[in-house]
């Protein structure tokens, strides 16, 4: 295992957020892409190359927004993590749209606790 400098883990940092962000925007046009909500962000799933760029990974939990039925594409809303889920979707409240708040909060964990 390697250490990173100060310059590296930023770098790691932001390719880790572009990455989260790739998933979470659509792509319109003749290829559509989806918002995808990941779901269980964590350290094992963010994968580093070894050009110190980063790769999310373990999307068997994420969930695709629909959009020409606007409407949410999973079959259990509570899988994951447990530690790294948002209370709402431990306390089993509906998702009524596709939001990247606990994703976001995931990865700030990810990079204050590095587990």
């Amino acid at each position: 295992m390697e250490t990173v400098n100060i310059q590296e883990m930023c770098s790691l940092a932001l390719s880790a957020a572009r990455g989260l962000n790739h998933l979470h925007g659509e792509i319109y046009g003749r290829k559509e892409k989806y918002s995808i909500a990941h779901r269980d962000i964590k350290s094992k799933n963010i994968m580093v190359k070894a050009n110190l760029t980063c790769a999310i990974g373990g999307l068997g939990l994420a969930v695709v927004h629909d959009r020409s039925e606007d409407k949410i594409i999973t079959e259990d809303k509570r899988r994951g993590t447990a530690r790294y889920m948002a209370p709402e979707v431990l306390d089993g409240a509906v998702f009524k749209s596709l939001s990247p708040t606990n994703d976001q909060m995931c990865i700030q964990l990810v990079l204050f606790c590095g587990k």
